[in-house]
């Protein structure tokens, strides 16, 4: 695969702020219990407006004792740990007080910060803060993990107006410059480009309708609009509307030659691009004009069609996605739109490169068999082992044509299931991570995933969903079980990973984690590992599975991340179903 050189980059936490919540090592529901809880209400990087730099600090502390010898004195060294950093480290010493609560400010310069210049090309990294305490009556370790992401790669951002992703619910800026949208009608949460959802039009009455932006389409001011689409329809179809009257639009238009290609509409004369479009295939599209310049049209990060200007549309700057702004049946787009773009400004056509390279590298290399890979059964109709020699044997199952990259299978939930032949558990691997994608019919409340687990004697490892479970999503290590997600999606494709590095847990579901639990256990099952039951002709599976994979390693969260990306780049994932 070829790299993308990042030259800036953005780091934020996911969400903005992780929780780490709070712990008691011990119970202290009566004397002579020993115990510390110690909260910490979140991690913040309070610097996202810069750029190649990453700013980790705590936002509050709190350390209260319970039944602690007062006369002593209580050790406490703080661990940041960010991947491809150098750990940061510190301690301090503090008088505990029972039933009395210790506060950042009592920590002092204890508590440690990172604020420097990192480069990396990874779009996640994981984060782990690790607590040690030190004191006569009580020692114990508070640890938790968090994922930093540096998704915002180059975007410009002086010139960066509005930024509509297309790839949540409800169609927020990501600009920061807060020109959020309101959906009406349009599917949203498919697959799209660059790692992103995207939001799936019908060509009937879809839009996003977004309120004013500070600029001018009337030929007074420069600009430059980009953006990921994919149609099939051969007819006049709106990707973004720029004027209350519909007369300024950049959009999908028939040319002179009989191709249907980008355009933009001003006040009812269409300047038409060259390359027909509608191919039903991804497409980066960009437009941009400057007063001295004219017009320069885009495909795929290439140069199209240039040409200048001169007759201008209405000038206002109201703004409908997916559809002419005067209506919302008019000239409607159909098919799938993401990572909508306005700029202030002519950007040049090496920065226009760079944004369609971002989200074009559609087969990313998730980590193979030289890089702890032990087996990876693409299920395209057989269980043959692409890394090794733990072909499968198949009882039952059919094709599920289409799946994610090719064919997968599917299982009926009472007999149909595929022995690994082999023993993949935390037993004989020590580390792990199990990889997946699945589709639950919903019938029935127990889905197995991967598994070896003996009943008879409650011992091995077993994945699987259980909604009856108030955390459906489940892994057992013998008699530590372990909730997961509080929720579980049913009729729809989902990629699930679970890693385990010895000392925690870490599960993931389409590229992000989703909880993190410590855990330090060994199993010894004899049983071989089956994909589709539990291993003694329980909890099947009903729906289907393709990609599967197990590694030696706990996978980082980037790796999880590309893996994920792998499965979904260009695919509407809820158009693949059983129906």
């Amino acid at each position: 695969m070829e790299q993308v050189t990042v030259e800036r980059r953005k780091f934020l936490l996911t969400s903005g702020t992780v929780l780490l919540g709070s712990t008691a090592i011990q119970s202290v529901s009566q004397e002579p219990a020993v115990a510390l809880e110690f909260k910490i209400s979140g991690v913040d990087n309070a610097d996202p407006s810069s750029t190649n730099t990453i700013l980790i600090n705590f936002k509050t502390i709190e350390l209260t004792s319970h039944y602690i010898d007062e006369s002593e004195k209580a050790t406490v060294k703080f661990t940041l740990n960010i991947e491809d950093h150098t750990p940061v480290q510190s301690e301090t010493t503090v008088s505990l007080t029972n039933g009395q609560k210790k506060t950042k400010n009592d920590f002092g310069n204890a508590v440690p910060v990172i604020h420097d210049s990192i480069s990396t090309d990874k779009s996640f990294l994981d984060g782990e803060i690790t607590i040690d305490i030190d004191h006569p009556d009580i020692s114990d370790t508070y640890q938790q993990s968090f994922v930093i992401s540096s998704e915002e790669i180059e975007l410009f951002e002086s010139d960066l107006l509005a930024w509509w992703k297309l790839d949540d619910s409800n169609a927020s800026d990501s600009s920061g410059n807060g020109y959020n949208g309101t959906i009406n009608g349009p599917t949203t949460g498919l697959a799209g480009k660059g790692g992103l959802r995207s939001y799936r039009f019908d060509g009937s009455n879809d839009y996003v309708s977004v309120g004013s932006i500070p600029i001018q389409f009337d030929g007074s001011e420069d600009f430059t609009i980009t953006g990921w689409f994919k149609t099939s329809t051969q007819a006049d179809g709106t990707i973004l509307s720029l004027s209350d009257d519909g007369s300024s639009n950049f959009r999908i238009n028939k040319n002179s030659s009989g191709n249907w290609v980008l355009s933009f509409e001003r006040n009812g004369n269409n300047i038409n691009a060259d390359t027909d479009v509608t191919d039903d295939v991804w497409h980066h599209a960009a437009v941009s004009y400057s007063s001295s310049d004219g017009w320069s049209f885009y495909v795929d990060g290439q140069p199209d069609r240039t040409g200048s200007a001169s007759t201008w549309g209405y000038g206002s700057t109201e703004i409908k996605i997916g559809s002419r702004r005067d209506a919302g049946s008019s000239d409607p787009f159909n098919g799938h739109l993401c990572d909508i773009r306005v700029y202030k400004g002519q950007l040049s056509s090496s920065k226009i490169q760079t944004i369609y390279e971002q989200g074009s590298v559609d087969e990313v290399n998730p980590p193979d068999l030289n890089n702890g890979g032990v087996s990876y059964w693409k299920l395209n109709g057989d269980a043959n082992d692409e890394w090794g020699s733990n072909n499968g044997s198949i009882t039952g199952t059919s094709l599920e044509d289409p799946a994610i990259r090719k064919t997968g299978l599917s299982f009926n939930g009472s007999s149909d299931y595929i022995d690994t032949n082999a023993k993949l558990d935390i037993g004989t691997l020590g580390s792990l991570t199990y990889s997946a994608w699945i589709y639950d019919s919903g019938n029935g409340e127990e889905f197995c995933i991967l598994a070896n687990y003996d009943s008879s004697i409650n011992d091995g490892t077993l994945f699987r969903v259980d909604r009856s479970k108030s955390k459906p999503v489940q892994l057992w290590f013998g008699d530590n079980r372990h909730g997961l997600a509080d929720q579980w999606p049913t009729n729809e494709w989902i990629h699930v990973a679970v890693t385990y590095n010895g000392s925690k847990i870490k599960y993931y579901e389409n590229g992000r984690m989703v909880n993190s639990i410590s855990d330090s256990v060994s199993t010894s099952s004899s049983s071989t590992t089956k994909i589709g039951q539990r291993g003694d002709d329980r909890l099947y599976a009903d729906g289907a599975m393709d990609e599967i994979r197990v590694y030696d390693r706990a996978l980082s969260s980037d790796e999880i991340y590309q893996i994920y990306r792998y499965g979904t780049f260009g695919k509407d994932l809820r158009n693949i179903n059983l129906n």
